[in-house]
């Protein structure tokens, strides 16, 4: 419920950076997450980018109801043209999962960014490693007629990371689901 005496604020995100949608005006926020303490990720849809930026401080340097998000810590995703594709946040801030519509699933170390101060410069990061989406077998697909699973995009709608970051969960946006677990692999 909205009341009289609140304030109303207007975030101003980053210009697009993705070439591809540079002329798109509209920020269509279509992922939020709290990483850590006042550290949240946003992730705009058609920016390619997912942004890390610290409210209090963004907070402090309000001006007339607006206040101005500059990220110092973007993360390179997808170039993806598809929206609501949520992020989720594990190990208490160290892991961003973010998946895209080829069914991949990028995840983000976000162990050694320093959430302590905000820098004026962004800082780009890489992601980390990418997961794809399982090729499937069901050898009673054609007597049981049912759909395969690659006629349709996999677009992952939703990931969840376990807590203890062992275990993530994917989601699609025509139900399926995937489990991923932590291994380790012995050289």
């Amino acid at each position: 419920m909205y009341s009289q005496d609140q304030e109303l604020l207007d975030f101003e995100l980053p210009k697009n950076p993705n070439e591809l949608y540079r002329d798109q005006n509209e920020n269509v926020i279509d992922s939020i997450e709290i990483v850590k303490d006042s550290w949240i990720a946003v992730k705009v849809a058609l920016h390619g980018v997912i942004y890390i930026f610290n409210l209090d401080a963004t907070l402090l340097k309000k001006k007339n109801n607006k206040c101005l998000v500059i990220p110092p810590y973007i993360l390179k995703w997808s170039d993806t043209d598809n929206y609501f594709m949520s992020c989720s946040v594990g190990l208490d801030g160290k892991l961003l999962a973010c998946g895209d519509d080829k069914g991949s699933v990028w995840i983000y170390n976000l162990e050694d960014i320093s959430f302590k101060c905000s820098t004026r410069d962004s800082k780009i990061i890489n992601v980390n490693s990418v997961l794809k989406w399982p090729k499937l077998h069901d050898s009673y697909l054609k007597k049981k007629k049912k759909l395969e699973v690659d006629v349709y995009d996999i677009v992952i709608a939703k990931c969840a990371v376990h807590y203890s970051g062992n275990y993530l969960v994917a989601v699609t946006n025509n139900n399926f689901v995937c489990l991923y677990k932590k291994s380790t692999v012995k050289k």
